[in-house]
């Protein structure tokens, strides 16, 4: 009886995986409508999609600048946001956590932009890439008598390319603590 339980369980493990691996298979491809309906019935996204290389490739990029204004309320100019690049080690071929940073910095600039522009304002703010890019931008170093930051994204054609017009531009925000300590000095 146990033994019968067991390849039960076993061929019903099996079966899963099978069916899921067909499924992974079968949602490599985006038109059919079978793979509509599985894509459809999936709601915890377990159905992979692999894109090693896109139909249509990246033609351009994104660049994140950002601008501080002081506690008189002048605000400076724009700078480019740069990574801290990972130092150049043979380390890096076999592990390199870093590598993602542009990834994510892409990711999350596309994601920004597919926000809806009918609902921008305070909502924005609320939104997982603002957060992010505002996070990402307050790290950079900034003068004693800054207390506010703002950031925008551009577009570039490519690497070391001048941004072209800005596509996005966010509100000024506090920078924490230093920001109400200037202000209490100045004040």
């Amino acid at each position: 009886m146990h033994t019968l339980f067991s390849q039960i369980v076993s061929s019903l493990v099996l079966a899963t995986f099978a069916a899921w691996l067909a499924a992974s298979i079968l949602g490599q491809f985006k038109e059919g409508r079978l793979i509509q309906h599985i894509r459809r019935h999936d709601a915890f996204a377990l159905i992979p999609i692999w894109t090693f290389f896109a139909p249509r490739p990246a033609t351009q990029d994104f660049v994140i600048l950002y601008r501080d204004m002081n506690s008189n309320g002048s605000l400076g100019p724009w700078r480019e946001f740069h990574h801290r690049a990972p130092d150049p080690t043979l380390v890096r071929v076999i592990w390199n956590p870093r590598k993602r940073c542009q990834k994510i910095l892409i990711d999350m600039c596309s994601q920004l932009l597919r926000l809806p522009r009918d609902v921008a304002g305070p909502w924005m703010v609320t939104q997982l890439p603002y957060i992010w890019l505002l996070s990402l931008v307050s790290t950079a170093p900034s003068d004693p008598f800054t207390v506010k930051r703002q950031f925008l994204v551009a577009q570039t054609d490519g690497f070391r390319t001048p941004a072209s017009a800005p596509i996005f531009v966010s509100y000024l925000h506090e920078l924490g603590q230093r920001a109400h300590a200037i202000s209490r000095i100045s004040g």
